[in-house]
């Protein structure tokens, strides 16, 4: 039998450990060279518009100047929590402008109703699917932005949730993940950003933003420099907002002040007796007819309800929040407050002079709150004869227009 010298033997001995280890470090390098994603799972394409495509959705000229590029649209699936630190899936929507490096804009929707609504549900070819706030995320990024539009909880991947609707500690600890996420989507699509970071929204938008700045402040792990932040027709100081709604005869739109109820008995299971807060036949229809389950339409819900604030509302309901009952409700209200923190951003606060949903003096309130806990560089804007519906273009052109010289 043919032997080989030992030294031989010993050399291709240490050949094959070398070249074993080469392999096992390559494929350890290439393992470890993918990045350790935390917030993002998923994500795909939604689509792809063109300036032409953005303009139709709207019949404005004003859109014609703003919509300049071609966008991509991508739905993304990410990792975030309940109040209660309950791991769940949200989702949302990103908007890339076809130039390079562009500005990052976190823009909050307004108030939804119908699950189908959902930003990652926007679909080019389905105009009549989308809502208003959807369209206006394409609106902008085809302006030069890069968005970030959060669905929210209750909607999108999480719809089977009942959205926490003005649980602003859910809004802000959603919507930062979300940007976290973004972060990660960015990264592993290689597309660059530039190096200014903006917040905006109005209505349920507008104090979902506010909210976002103040988890962003909260949170020592958020590495994010907000470059100015601006919020229209917003609610901040909720239990002010919510007695000075209250105490009206007539409410602005009945859905939105049913819904907070609703959502703040569900979110928080208060499981309370629907009829101490609402009067019948309304009360029955809260909950019996799942109005805010998400198949409804503001509209359609607005006709099983009534703008009376007497009819609606059981009259020692009323009583007591406007006096000195309801404290669990309004504890948990002024624990949603985004109107006492300290913003360390510029920030513009616009609001309509004739706001019917959100009185305009109650926004005024929350920018001298905000003023007195430290804020240096806010500004109040009023809209001249503005109502809540009618403010919202001219908060957005504004909006952008201050953007652009920051």
């Amino acid at each position: 039998m043919l032997t080989l010298p030992m030294n031989r033997i010993l050399l291709r001995t240490s050949f094959f450990l070398i070249g074993l280890l080469l392999f096992i470090s390559c494929d350890i390098a290439e393992k470890t060279s993918e990045p350790e994603l935390q917030y993002l799972i998923d994500y795909s394409p939604a689509g792809e518009l063109s300036p032409e495509q953005i303009i139709s959705y709207y019949d404005n000229p004003l859109i014609e100047l703003i919509a300049s590029y071609d966008v991509k649209a991508y739905r993304i699936t990410y990792r975030t929590q309940t109040i209660d630190g309950t791991h769940v899936t949200a989702s949302g929507m990103i908007l890339v402008p076809s130039i390079t490096r562009p500005s990052v804009l976190v823009l909050q929707r307004g108030t939804l109703f119908q699950k189908s609504e959902a930003p990652s549900l926007f679909d080019p070819d389905l105009a009549d699917n989308n809502s208003v706030w959807t369209y206006f995320g394409p609106v902008v990024s085809s302006s030069g932005y890069m968005i970030i539009m959060p669905d929210l909880l209750g909607f999108g991947e999480s719809e089977s949730l009942f959205h926490p609707y003005f649980v602003t500690r859910s809004h802000g600890r959603v919507s930062l993940d979300m940007m976290k996420a973004a972060e990660e989507f960015f990264d592993m699509e290689g597309i660059g950003k530039g190096n200014r970071l903006f917040i905006t929204g109005y209505s349920q938008g507008g104090t979902s933003a506010m909210a976002l700045l103040k988890a962003i402040g909260e949170d020592a792990s958020a590495d994010f420099r907000v470059t100015a932040a601006s919020v229209g027709g917003g609610a901040y100081n909720l239990v002010d907002v919510s007695k000075s709604i209250l105490g009206a005869d007539t409410l602005g739109f009945a859905p939105n002040y049913a819904y907070i109820v609703a959502a703040y008995d569900r979110t928080y299971n208060l499981n309370r007796d629907i009829e101490t807060i609402f009067k019948p036949p309304y009360s029955s229809r809260i909950f019996g007819e799942n109005l805010f389950g998400g198949q409804f339409s503001g509209s359609q819900i607005d006709e099983r309800l009534t703008n009376v604030t007497a009819d609606l509302f059981q009259e020692s309901f009323l009583a007591g929040f406007l006096g000195g009952g309801e404290q669990q409700l309004k504890e948990l209200l002024n624990s949603n407050d985004v109107s006492g923190f300290r913003v360390q951003v510029p920030l513009r606060i616009y609001h309509g002079e004739f706001d019917e949903v959100v009185p305009v003096d109650e926004a005024r309130n929350a920018f001298e709150k905000l003023k007195d806990a430290g804020a240096a560089n806010i500004q109040f804007v009023l809209i001249p004869d503005g109502t809540h519906e009618s403010s919202a273009l001219d908060f957005a052109s504004q909006t952008l227009n201050w953007f652009f010289v920051q």
